[in-house]
C-alpha cells in the first residue's frame, strides 16, 4: 500500500520539489545528529566533560558548605534550646518562690490583722462598757 503511494509521490515529483525535499532530510539529520553528538568532535567532548567536571567540583564544594553551615546553625538553635529551657525553668522556680513568699507574708500580714482587730475590738468593749458605765452613773447621780 505504500509502495503505490511513493510511486504516485516519484512519478509526480519535480527537480525543485526533489531538491527541497532531499535539502529538508538533511537540514533534519543534521539537527538530529548534532542533538545526539554524532557530529561532535573528540576535543569538543572532552572540553565539555572537562568543564562538567569543574562545575560538578564546584557543586560539591558548596554542597559541603552549606551541610556545615547547616549543621553549625542547628548547633546554634540546641544550644538556644537549652537556654530557653534552663531560663524557664528558672523562672518557674522564681515564679514559684515568689508565689510561696506571698503566702508566708500573708499568713503573718493575717494572724497581725487579726490582733489589730482583736486589740480594737477590746478598746471598743472598754470604751462601750465605760461608757455604759458612766451613764448608769450619770443617771443614778443626776437623778
Amino acid at each position: 500500500m505504500a509502495a503505490p503511494i511513493m510511486l504516485l509521490i516519484l512519478e509526480n515529483l519535480t527537480l525543485t520539489n526533489a531538491l527541497l525535499l532531499g535539502g529538508l532530510i538533511i537540514v533534519t539529520l543534521s539537527k538530529v545528529a548534532d542533538y545526539r553528538g554524532w557530529t561532535r568532535s573528540p576535543a569538543l567532548v572532552r572540553q565539555e566533560n572537562a568543564d562538567l567536571r569543574e562545575r560538578n567540583a564546584t557543586l560539591a564544594a558548596e554542597v559541603e558548605r552549606l551541610d556545615k553551615l547547616d549543621r553549625e546553625k542547628a548547633q546554634q538553635i540546641a544550644a538556644l534550646e537549652a537556654r530557653i529551657e534552663e531560663l524557664t525553668a528558672r523562672d518557674q522556680a522564681a515564679v514559684l518562690q515568689a508565689i510561696a513568699k506571698h503566702e508566708e507574708n500573708q499568713t503573718a500580714r493575717e494572724v497581725e490583722m487579726k490582733t489589730i482587730v482583736t486589740s480594737m475590738t477590746d478598746v471598743l468593749r472598754e470604751i462601750r462598757d465605760s461608757l455604759k458605765t458612766g451613764i448608769s452613773i450619770q443617771t443614778e447621780g443626776g437623778t
